[in-house]
């Protein structure tokens, strides 16, 4: 807690904006170059990385409160992530697969169990 989120350089305005649209764009059929244009933006030099969210970030993301992904990591709910030092962080391929397992089957009609 406390801690400040990666990627928030000048181009996090742009780059957050950009993921939150791939995000809500229902994930199932993502354009490939959103994506791309997306991580390119802020990658690490000479790197190649996608930038990480913290869990403050993804927080935002997602629209839910930090306990509440914590939550979910503790009963294997959530989202992967990795475990640097004490800091959790999230690729963004990762919560894209698991948004897409937590994806009704139709409205109203919840995923079969298991797929969350």
């Amino acid at each position: 807690m406390g801690h400040k989120p990666l990627a928030r350089g000048p181009q996090w305005p742009q780059v957050h904006a950009e993921l939150r649209s791939v995000v809500r764009a229902g994930l199932s059929e993502v354009d490939g170059a959103a994506h791309l244009r997306c991580m390119t933006t802020n990658s690490t030099p000479g790197g190649g990385l996608e930038p990480l969210m913290s869990i403050d970030a993804l927080s935002e993301l997602l629209g839910v409160p930090v306990n509440t992904i914590k939550d979910w990591r503790t009963k294997g709910q959530g989202p992967v992530a990795y475990k640097i030092g004490n800091h959790l962080r999230y690729a963004a391929e990762d919560v894209r697969t698991w948004l897409e397992r937590c994806r009704e089957e139709a409205a109203g009609v919840a995923p079969p169990p298991g797929r969350r």
